[in-house]
């Protein structure tokens, strides 16, 4: 295990670090999804902690928060500037294959089939130059499994 070396952590440096971790967890996890169990759970560690006596186990604490903080702020950073930097990073294959012919002016056709066609695609599954139910290709995979 790492040695600490003796940090005076003042308890404003403390809230602090409360504040911004309460603030990224509200960015990133409450207000996009509503979900209060991150901020709850955020405050209960820290009233938690207020009862700790060991100078130790204080500085180890406030370390992983600060760790904790800058990694929620990095990730955050990360996502923000691969959405300005990067847009199709997002994108799925189809929506990126749009786009490409879009550049250079070409719009791909759209396909319109009827429902029976629709359901026959999507339980066909192709492999190579085969097209193979999914249940089928499935069984064949186990088949080779036994063999070998």
């Amino acid at each position: 295990m790492a040695t600490i070396h003796p940090l005076n952590v003042s308890k404003q440096q403390v809230l602090s670090v409360y504040r911004g971790l309460l603030r990224e967890v509200n960015k990133q996890f409450t207000r996009t999804n509503q979900n209060l169990l991150w901020k709850t759970e955020l405050t209960l560690q820290f009233r938690l902690a207020q009862s700790l006596e060991s100078p130790e186990e204080i500085q180890r604490r406030f370390l992983d928060a600060k760790n904790t903080l800058t990694h929620l702020h990095a990730v955050r950073t990360h996502k923000h500037m691969m959405a300005t930097y990067w847009p199709a990073s997002g994108l799925t294959g189809q929506e990126k294959i749009e786009r490409t012919a879009g550049k250079v002016g070409l719009a791909l056709p759209e396909i319109q089939l009827n429902e029976e066609e629709a359901d026959r695609e999507a339980s066909l599954f192709m492999v190579g130059q085969k097209h193979y139910k999914k249940d089928t290709l499935v069984e064949e995979f186990k088949k080779q499994q036994r063999q070998e």
